[in-house]
């Protein structure tokens, strides 16, 4: 009776393998338990609201903050990543930050984004002071680093990277420095608080430090 009833199984087994290679040869798609998702990219066409042209070397970016960069033809696209919700952000010089949801379905996704100018673009600037770090919440899930910048008679700007982070070369903290660049709202902090400060595009230590 034993032999009999593995005999059945095995029957089964093969039967139900049999039943799934077929499956797999029709030319659908089969996702097995296990498998890993399929990604998404996205590709990106990014253009002057008011003249339509596109918009060479502006910067996209979702909220994981891997940042890219338009071509001359205003196009660029992101390596493979989740589909679903993501946030995609724009940014050039000269036009108002851009920000908003989009839900990325598996496989290759497109979108268009129109920049519009700002009406009053920031001036580019020059300045001299220390870089320093100050640490918030230090050891603590909470802890977070602001880098600035303060000059001889104490005040301090914050120091964004051109995509608005507050970050830059951990080699200039604690250094003097002369930064080129200009005046524009970027963000701190984990929690990416909104703040005014200086948008770095050239940097360079200068005479002597601490």
């Amino acid at each position: 009776m034993a032999n009999k009833t593995q005999s059945k199984m095995i029957i089964l087994i093969l039967l139900s393998a049999s039943l799934f290679l077929t499956s797999c040869e029709d030319g659908k798609e089969h996702f097995m338990v296990g498998e890993p998702a399929e990604k998404a990219v996205l590709y990106v066409k990014i253009i002057d609201a008011q003249t339509q042209e596109p918009v060479e070397d502006a910067l996209f970016y979702f909220g994981d903050w891997k940042f890219y960069h338009t071509d001359s033809e205003g196009k660029g696209s992101t390596d493979e990543t989740s589909w679903g919700e993501h946030s995609i952000n724009a940014y050039k010089k000269g036009y108002i930050r851009y920000s908003e949801p989009i839900r990325l379905e598996r496989g290759d996704n497109s979108i268009t984004i129109e920049l519009q100018k700002d009406v009053s673009p920031p001036s580019d600037l020059s300045v001299e002071g220390k870089v320093t770090e100050e640490v918030y919440a230090e050891g603590s899930k909470s802890e977070a680093h602001f880098i600035k910048l303060r000059y001889d008679n104490g005040s301090e700007d914050y120091l964004f990277n051109i995509a608005g982070e507050n970050r830059i070369d951990k080699d200039f903290i604690g250094k003097r420095v002369r930064v080129k660049g200009f005046r524009d709202k970027g963000y701190i902090g984990w929690w990416h608080e909104e703040k005014e400060g200086i948008y770095v595009e050239e940097i360079e230590a200068i005479g002597f430090w601490d």
